[in-house]
């Protein structure tokens, strides 16, 4: 079953971390798509995915 998965990240376009959210079945495979969506830009991780909604 998805899930949503809130991750904060750093991209080369902007000085501080973006919040992101994907819809996966698991971690692994949401920090795939999120990098795959910020290939190019992708710097680092802030905080990983993870499904609580806190992160805001």
């Amino acid at each position: 079953m998805a899930e949503k998965f809130y991750a904060k990240i750093y991209v080369t376009t902007y000085p501080h971390p973006i919040l992101v959210e994907v819809t996966a079945r698991n971690t692994m495979e949401a920090s795939k798509m999120i990098e795959a969506m910020y290939k190019g830009t992708f710097k680092s991780w802030y905080i990983r995915p993870t499904t609580n909604k806190e992160i805001r």
